[in-house]
């Protein structure tokens, strides 16, 4: 009995330390489950990682805040300490006991006032681009299904990110949100002065989550930059607004985008496993927007990806890179059709549309076909840009002229000549001796003039349209 009663006693505490280690076990996946609701993007009160407005006689954003971290104001030194807990349009002191007032940043005063490698495509003009493109998107009635075929988007030429942002932020409706934020998808390059925020490292089953959720994804922002370097702080700008509530969106790639548009041709092939070889590849794009360089050299490229009746939009700085645009898709013929060319700026609350088209006019007498032949499309007169206008405006007139004689009559049949006349404009006349083809830029008449970008829009067409 006394031997019994002490062993009782002795294996007591041991009992007791075996059922209090079982304790941080029940409470640790307790807290595992509760982060799987999702990221928190709740910004009523700031956190470590967040930007923030500091309003003064002169406006700031800070650095993504950190407890140790400060920001230097000519108006005296702001701890982050002292703003993390806080809400929007709370008041803060500095060290020379100045107040200023704490927001968060919106999305156009982001994408301003953020560092920046190169200029970027400033929001306004962001926001008109991805209003053009027309994206419509709606929450997915099944979140946990896998999309037939999802809204892809292409953006060539990612640049500072804005563009990249207001796209993502088009198509988020259609994407439930996230387990997690994201990994990386660029190479950090540590520096002595960097602003990138400390991303929590994900465990195996955490990671599984998250490429889970992206091939659940019903919208997807594809943005491919030749730049490691742009790519990489274009993902850190992105992943540092509202806490990456838009990063999931995007897929970041660092490549040609010749050779990234080869790489997913080659990828999707194999995926599909077709059981006959095809000749023509798949297109899987539903818009695409070129910003870089030789834009125009692209667009072959592009084309062959771009479903049908899907948007194609090209950013340029001048009018005349939209014409050679205009020029490269009817020499190749390509199934694209010129919507409008607008104009982009300070001052243009909707763009200024410009006519960008190709026409024919007359040689001038005495001139042989060889000596304006070099100089075809380059060198074009006042005059003859005038004729041009006004030959096919007077076709179109009379066109219109037939048309509505023969809708007056029982039989409203369009003849071949007003057919011929109406198509002028959208497709390229046979090479004849006595005209050439050259390169019409002018304003819309009645339209606002303000300087700026140029957008052009094409939509796909089925071949032989």
């Amino acid at each position: 009995m006394v031997f019994s009663l002490l062993r009782r006693i002795l294996a007591g505490p041991k009992a007791t330390a075996a059922a209090a280690v079982t304790v941080p076990v029940k409470t640790s996946s307790a807290v595992k489950s509760s982060r799987r609701q999702g990221v928190d993007f709740n910004i009523s009160t700031f956190k470590e990682g967040d930007r923030v407005l500091l309003h003064g006689k002169k406006t700031t954003i800070t650095t993504p805040l950190k407890l140790t971290g400060k920001t230097k104001l000519h108006r005296g030194i702001i701890q982050h300490s002292d703003i993390i807990g806080k809400q929007a349009r709370d008041a803060v002191k500095s060290s020379h006991d100045a107040v200023y007032r704490i927001s968060y940043p919106t999305l156009e005063q982001y994408a301003t006032l953020t560092p920046r490698l190169v200029t970027p495509v400033y929001p306004a003009d962001a926001s008109l681009i991805v209003s053009l493109l027309d994206i419509h998107v709606s929450p997915p009635s099944d979140p946990s299904s896998i999309p037939s075929e999802p809204l892809e988007i292409l953006e060539a030429g990612t640049g500072h990110g804005s563009l990249t942002l207001q796209l993502s932020r088009a198509i988020n409706a259609a994407n439930s949100a996230p387990p997690y934020l994201p990994p990386r998808q660029t190479p950090v390059h540590k520096t002595k002065k960097t602003d990138l925020p400390e991303d929590d490292e994900l465990t195996p089953e955490q990671e599984e989550e998250v490429r889970q959720w992206k091939e659940r994804r019903n919208a997807i922002v594809h943005t491919v930059d030749i730049s490691p370097a742009y790519s990489t702080h274009a993902e850190t700008m992105i992943r540092g607004f509202r806490r990456g509530m838009y990063a999931g969106n995007i897929d970041f790639y660092t490549a040609p985008v010749e050779e990234w548009i080869e790489n997913q041709l080659q990828q999707r092939q194999s995926k599909s496993k077709p059981l006959e070889e095809k000749t023509e590849p798949t297109p899987f794009l539903k818009y695409a927007i070129l910003d870089m360089p030789s834009s125009h050299d692209r667009i072959p490229h592009v084309s062959r990806i771009l479903k049908t009746d899907g948007t194609l939009a090209v950013f340029m700085p001048s009018v005349t890179q939209i014409g050679e645009c205009v020029q490269l898709i009817n020499e190749l013929r390509l199934p694209l059709m010129l919507e409008k060319a607008v104009e982009l700026g300070t001052g243009i609350s909707s763009g200024r549309l410009w006519d960008v088209r190709t026409a024919s006019v007359r040689r001038p007498r005495g001139l042989s076909v060889a000596s304006s032949s070099s100089s075809s499309t380059t060198a074009v007169s006042e005059a003859e840009m005038e004729s041009a206008v006004t030959e096919e405006e007077d076709s179109a007139t009379q066109s219109e002229k037939e048309v509505e004689v023969a809708a007056d009559g029982e039989e409203a049949n369009i003849s071949e000549e007003a057919a011929a006349a109406a198509a002028a404009t959208s497709q390229p006349e046979p090479a004849q001796p006595d005209r050439r083809t050259v390169l019409v830029c002018r304003p819309k008449v009645g339209d606002k003039i303000v300087g700026g970008g140029f957008v052009g829009i094409w939509k796909k067409i089925k071949l032989g349209d």
